[in-house]
Formats: structure tokens, sequence, C-alpha cells
């Protein structure tokens, strides 16, 4: 099973630029007032397309099965138009979240016959399977088809896992979303704000990720490029979460975090920083911190960790060691997302 610190993911600068554009194209669609249908059919095509696939699909899991699911690029789309059983090598991406790598098709003696006949009949050579992982759950799987043998790299692979963990993301968020729509309740907390998260992180890269992701999620993200200037716009501007860089020019996250702490006593504070290993639980008590992550870190860990502070539920001074699985939050109330 891949721990949390084998897994690139946010704060590794090299596979940011190639993933922001798809990035920012779901998040033109989900500012529409589309169905979860829509949504994965207008990803398919464009996480397809972007990374030069001869064919993609986005299949979710229900139960022992893949379902039928949306795809782009097949000659044939009656030859993918069932559900899909899991066999051994799916269960590895389900089970284990392992990424699935099949280089070239003629050197794979593994794969079960049924599924080599089909990609033959559509002339591919390589596949790329990725979870797509959801408050440590995997929601479905993003496949990509390619007609000739690739090795598929590690900053390639890293990039798509982030693509399928905020794909996987916003599929929650939008079943959520209908389901509190066909209900009859007047839940008072609907008609608050959403929660607004202040970004502080002087990596231009990093910085617009998190602003993505933060404004995927439904969130109201507010971003600042130096600690600087995020003590300015905190002079009059109260938020609901901090997310700071630990090592910035000039004013430091811990600087950040006690001036938040100390204007709005109620903000919860979420620091990242490559150097965890050299930071101790009494430095995060002593400054309030609620939870530090490592950089790099995937996604799901990173939005579990969000969700969780903005609900009230975590314990101050807690944080997840890169080399030890990411802990479940404690069931709770969803906080207010823009809709």
């Amino acid at each position: 099973m891949l721990e949390v610190s084998q897994v690139d993911g946010l704060g590794s600068q090299n596979n940011i630029p190639s993933i922001n554009g798809i990035l920012m194209d779901l998040i033109e669609t989900a500012r529409e007032d589309a169905s979860v249908s829509d949504l994965l059919s207008d990803a398919t095509q464009r996480i397809g397309r972007s990374l030069k696939a001869s064919a993609c699909t986005v299949r979710l899991l229900e139960h022992d099965a893949l379902t039928v699911g949306f795809a782009w690029g097949y000659r044939d789309m009656g030859s993918r138009a069932h559900p899909l059983r899991l066999d051994s090598r799916l269960m590895a991406i389900v089970c284990d979240r392992q990424v699935l790598r099949i280089r070239d098709l003629d050197l794979d003696a593994h794969l079960p016959a049924s599924r080599r006949e089909r990609m033959q009949s559509e002339g591919f050579r390589s596949y790329l399977g990725v979870p797509m992982v959801s408050a440590h759950r995997v929601v479905g799987i993003v496949s990509l088809y390619y007609s000739e043998p690739r090795e598929f790299p590690a900053e390639e692979v890293a990039g798509i896992r982030v693509l399928a963990d905020c794909l996987a993301l916003e599929t929650q968020r939008r079943h959520w979303h209908a389901k509190t729509q066909q209900t009859d309740r007047t839940d008072s907390s609907r008609d608050t704000a959403p929660a607004t998260v202040l970004i502080v992180e002087d990596s231009e890269g990093v910085r617009m990720l998190l602003e993505t992701l933060i404004r995927l999620e439904g969130y109201v993200p507010v971003v600042c490029g130096s600690g600087m200037e995020a003590l300015t716009f905190l002079e009059a501007h109260p938020v609901d979460l901090v997310i700071t860089d630990l090592r910035m020019p000039e004013v430091s996250g811990w600087e950040v975090a006690s001036y938040a702490k100390q204007k709005y006593p109620g903000v919860r504070l979420l620091l990242v920083t490559a150097s965890l290993h050299e930071v101790s639980r009494e430095q995060l008590k002593e400054s309030q911190i609620d939870l530090a992550l490592p950089k790099p870190f995937p996604v799901a860990p990173l939005m579990t960790a969000v969700s969780t502070l903005l609900s009230k539920c975590l314990d101050v001074g807690a944080s997840w060691p890169p080399d030890q699985p990411s802990p479940a939050p404690e069931p709770c109330q969803p906080p207010r997302r823009a809709t």
C-alpha cells in the first residue's frame, strides 16, 4: 500500500504547471449548475485531450464493480458500455489506492484475457489507472489509454493523481449538495456565508494550486504572496481558516499564525512546511496551530484537513507526520460551502 510520503502531490513544483490549466477548466464547469453526469462527462473529455491520450474513461465505484461511467476517444463506444467487474489489478487501485501502469500491452503477461482483447480491439498499447480519492475512500478510477507504449514518469502520474482527487472531491460535493436540496429542512446554517480561507504562500505555483483546490471545494479563497501581505489583510478582514507556509521572507508563518489568532481568536490555523520534522508538537500548541502538514502532500489529506478544521472537530496541536497515514475526521456537520 502506498504511504503518504510515497505520493508526490501539492507542494511539489514540477507537476503544478501541467495540471493547473485543467483544474481551472474544472472550476469553470463547477461554477455552473451542472449535474454530476455533466461534470464527469466534460471532465473526461478535458483530461483526455489535455493529456494527449487516445481515450479516457471515468468510472465510479458501485459495490464490487465499476459503472459504465463516462468515456471519450473510443472507436466503438459499445465495447465499454457495461459495468466492469473488479479483477485483482483493479482491486489494487481500489483497495490499496495504487496506480496501475501497463507500459506496453505486448509485454504484460498478467493482464486478464478479456481486458487484453478489449484494448487490442481499440488499438491501445498502454494504460494508466488512477484512483479517485475523497475523504480516505476510493470513489472511482480515471483511466487513460494510449496507442503507443509509454513509461508514465512519476511527475506525470503525480499530476494526474491530483486531477483524479479533485474530480472525486467535486463529485462528492455535488452528491452532497443534491441530497440537501431534496430535503425540506430549514437549517439556519444554510443562510450563513461560505467559509473564507486565507492562503499565505510565497511560491506562486503552490499558491495557485491551493487556491484552485479551495475554490473547487466550494469555499472562498483569499491569497497572499507573503507574510507581510497577510498581516495587512488580516488587519481589517476576518477569515475562518488560515493556511500558511512556515518559511517566508520578512514575516514567517509563525508570525502570521500568532497575529491571526490574536486578532481573531476563533480562527483555525493550518501550517504547511517542508521542515515539519523540525517542528515539535510543543511549538504547535504554543502557537495555537491546529494542524500541520508536510510538503509535498497529496490532495485527499489536505482537503480532509480543511473540512475538519472548518467543522471545528479537531484538537489543537495535532500533526500528520509524512510517514504515517492521515487520521479520519470525527463525524460532524459539513461546513457551509459556496453553491
